[in-house]
């Protein structure tokens, strides 16, 4: 199909590169799995697969059931998803590119250079010019972006049991943010996307604690630090021994001792 591009995968990263292609004024079919996994479903389009349809930036993917229809509702115009995570339709639909947008850290999807005339895919699971014609850098830093038409992107992972890369670079991590530097039993180390993520779940409770108990109405936390904003100095004295007593009796935390202050603002 002219001007077809074929997109596999349809996270929030995904979704960007969909974006900018429909905007361009190609044609694009996302293909999807049956359950996706992205977890920012509002900036992805991958919750067409589950509702029917999904908005992201003004921009509305529709679900298509069978290649037929996809066929006829892309020629209209309609930004387009399949469930297909095989990528069985691709021979059928014949696109000029197909875009590997999973971001894993290998092929799994089996994506190719015989699927169409040109090949790309983000992230460091490919080799450019075997596995596909062109590998988009994921890793933010100064190269994120970079076209690859030979090799692979930066690959900082552990593969086979091993970590791939120069080891002396982890004695650059500061103590107390590597993984290697935990002790048991008192969970992930800062800096780490883990780590926020499951701050958020895990102090929840803290949270609903403080806005619907203690009716805090100015209050904020990000991970492990949390600020409440009020003009009586008294009552945000009276506070602290109530949070600490909820964290230690319902989470098993505590407060950081000198850490604990009050500022005029």
């Amino acid at each position: 199909m002219k001007h077809l591009v074929i997109v596999r995968g349809g996270g929030e990263l995904a979704s960007g590169v969909i974006h900018c292609l429909y905007r361009a004024g190609l044609r694009v079919i996302i293909l999807e799995q049956e359950q996706p996994t992205a977890t920012r479903r509002r900036v992805s389009f991958a919750a067409a697969l589950y509702r029917g349809e999904a908005t992201v930036e003004r921009l509305t993917c529709h679900l298509a059931k069978t290649v037929k229809e996809a066929k006829q509702r892309v020629k209209k115009g309609e930004l387009i998803m399949l469930c297909d995570p095989k990528g069985e339709s691709i021979k059928e639909l014949k696109p000029r590119v197909v875009v590997d947008a999973l971001l894993r850290h290998e092929n799994v999807a089996g994506t190719n250079r015989d699927m169409a005339d040109h090949t790309v895919a983000l992230g460091p699971g490919f080799c450019a010019g075997r596995d596909v014609d062109v590998v988009v850098e994921t890793m933010r830093g100064h190269n994120l972006g970079r076209l690859i038409y030979e090799g692979y992107s930066y690959r900082d992972q552990q593969s086979d049991g091993g970590l791939v890369g120069d080891p002396a670079n982890l004695d650059l991590v500061p103590f107390g943010k590597k993984i290697t530097d935990v002790t048991a039993g008192c969970g992930l180390p800062i800096g780490n996307l883990t780590s926020q993520e499951f701050s958020n779940v895990y102090l929840n409770l803290l949270d609903q604690y403080i806005k619907q108990e203690l009716k805090c109405k100015h209050y904020g936390r990000y991970v492990d630090d949390l600020y409440i904003v009020s003009c009586d100095k008294a009552w945000l004295l009276s506070l602290v021994p109530k949070i600490e007593k909820f964290l230690q009796d319902m989470l098993g935390l505590s407060l950081q001792k000198g850490k604990t202050r009050i500022y005029k603002v």
